[in-house]
């Protein structure tokens, strides 16, 4: 089959996709506890495509959630119209109920380890809301985040500023639905969805992906390269996503072609382009089961830990003398005084040489205040103020998080506030 019709093909599944189906890579049937084969069972041509350079993803190990934390609560979202549940609210035990295939493995590795799952269908009938369950929970799993209400989502983005832990699973479908969500914990989610016709497994829907340089070394720990299916492109407002596509990868409604950020993490939030590779047909592809065990380790962890004091008396004056220093030698072009007020290890970078963007413009933060501090952590938001010498000055309310690093305060990471 040529190129072409490949294309068409493409752009054939993603109107599916669009439409928020679940697309299975290779043959959809009964038997889906079983793992992939390396070859396709499906009969149509651009499923297979036989021209391409297709790889095949060695079947993995098992998932395991290693962790010292003693029977923690996790929630988990499972809409009835996704999952064939009829009430709102916990059922319990898990093992009675139909719950979703998608996070089944996941399930069954925190069962394994002691650890409790409950079910929240919020299908809108009478019982407890989001907010109830959450409210003894320690962490949170959904792979449907466009069926939850509006009371909910801010339940979520609640839990999460709480110092609870989320995994969301989003896909091309849900974009645009669940922006003020993603949005909430500094991430975007594009819409359309990723394929690369050349390194994949087995299909050109089913891409790999990697850890990326900077990625959080305990949800990426032991994973060299997994397979997401249909996923769609994640970006953090700032930093690096947690992790990338490899090689050339595509984007279906622009045609970008390169490598896309597809996971975004936070202290408490893990925002992924696909929740597929969670399925028992994905779950022990390449190191998909390694990085399912490395959630599950991220939703149960600190929960027998002490909530963090809030609040901690800090010099305000001292803190927000060192969010001006970042500033001011942004707005000098300073490389070296730029890195001698930034942590050593924060997540904000600084390049080698400025731009002459940077260089021709000034850049300030105005009414800096200090609005949140923990023990050795502070937080300052203001309005970050760029006026370029041919162009028109912009303000963007930004929130910096500043660490403490030798007895001085440092910068950790910058992020864009979104209205």
């Amino acid at each position: 089959m040529n190129r072409l019709l490949q294309f068409v093909a493409v752009f054939a599944v993603g109107f599916v996709l669009a439409g928020g189906a679940v697309l299975a890579a290779g043959a959809v049937g009964t038997s889906g506890d079983q793992p992939l084969s390396s070859e396709s069972d499906a009969d149509t041509d651009y499923w297979s495509a036989p021209d391409t350079s297709l790889e095949s993803a060695q079947p993995s190990g098992n998932i395991n959630v290693e962790t010292s934390v003693d029977n923690a609560t996790v929630v988990v979202h499972a809409p009835p119209s996704f999952r064939g549940l009829g009430s709102r609210g916990f059922v319990a035990p898990t093992s009675d109920i139909s719950v979703s295939r998608e996070v089944g493995p996941l399930i069954t590795a925190l069962t394994t380890a002691e650890q409790t799952v409950q079910i929240y269908s919020g299908d809108g009938r009478s019982g407890p809301g989001l907010a109830s369950a959450l409210s003894n929970a320690d962490g949170f799993v959904t792979t449907a985040p466009e069926s939850l209400s509006a009371e909910d989502r801010t339940a979520v983005t609640d839990f999460v500023d709480s110092g609870g832990h989320a995994v969301i699973g989003a896909d091309p479908g849900s974009a645009g639905s669940i922006s003020g969500l993603t949005s909430a914990m500094d991430t975007a989610v594009e819409p359309g969805f990723l394929y690369n016709m050349d390194t994949n497994d087995i299909n050109y829907l089913n891409v790999f992906v990697e850890p990326s340089a900077r990625a959080d070394t305990n949800l990426t720990a032991g994973v060299d390269r997994a397979v997401f299916r249909g996923t769609t492109s994640v970006e953090p407002s700032s930093g690096m996503p947690g992790m990338t596509t490899v090689g050339d990868t595509e984007r279906s409604i622009t045609g970008q072609t390169g490598q896309f950020g597809v996971a975004a993490m936070t202290d408490n939030a893990v925002i992924l382009g696909d929740s597929g590779f969670m399925s028992p047909e994905f779950a022990t592809r390449a190191d998909n089961n390694v990085l399912i065990g490395n959630l599950g380790e991220f939703l149960v962890a600190d929960a027998n830990e002490p909530a963090p004091q809030t609040n901690v008396s800090v010099n305000e004056t001292a803190v927000i003398d060192a969010a001006q220093a970042y500033y001011e030698a942004l707005d000098a072009g300073n490389v070296d005084a730029a890195e001698a007020a930034v942590h050593s290890n924060g997540e904000v970078t600084v390049p080698e040489t400025f731009s002459d963007a940077v260089k021709n413009a000034s850049i300030e933060l105005r009414s800096p205040t200090v609005t949140e501090t923990r023990e050795g952590q502070a937080f300052v938001e203001g309005e970050q103020v760029t006026d370029p010498v041919d162009g028109e000055l912009t303000t963007i309310p930004v929130r910096i998080e500043l660490q403490r690093e030798d007895g001085e305060w440092a910068v950790w990471a910058r992020t864009i506030q979104r209205g």
